[in-house]
């Protein structure tokens, strides 16, 4: 899970009372990060249909970034009160994930292309 550890000696501006930042001090970041995995995790079982798994990975792109735009606007609220913070390594993980279904939908659109020719040999 995204974590930033605040290095704050300010504790009225700090606008968690555990002075970390993860994905529980906001209403939308478990449901849109929840979201994500259920799509992701029904994307595997799509196989059969690749328009619709490359659909639903689209929708869990969109979610994705959706969830990574609330971190960074809870981050900027955080540089607006003047608290410094330090990047934990769960951090990186919703951008790895980005990364991640970038190549599956290359992998993807690569198997979509070779199945029409195929067809086309037929």
């Amino acid at each position: 899970m995204p974590q930033v550890n605040f290095a704050s000696s300010n504790a009225k501006n700090v606008i968690w009372s555990d002075n970390l930042l993860d994905v529980y001090d906001n209403q939308w970041t478990p449901i849109l990060l929840g979201l994500v995995i259920l799509i992701t995790v029904l994307d595997i079982f799509l196989f059969n249909n690749r328009k619709s798994q490359v659909l639903a990975l689209f929708f869990a792109r969109i979610l994705l970034l959706a969830f990574m735009s609330v971190l960074v606007y809870m981050l900027s609220q955080q540089t607006k009160a003047g608290i410094d913070f330090n990047y934990a390594f769960g951090f990186a993980f919703p951008a790895l994930c980005f990364l991640f279904q970038a190549l599956a939908r290359n992998a993807i659109m690569k198997d979509i292309k070779l199945v029409e020719s195929a067809d086309r040999l037929r």
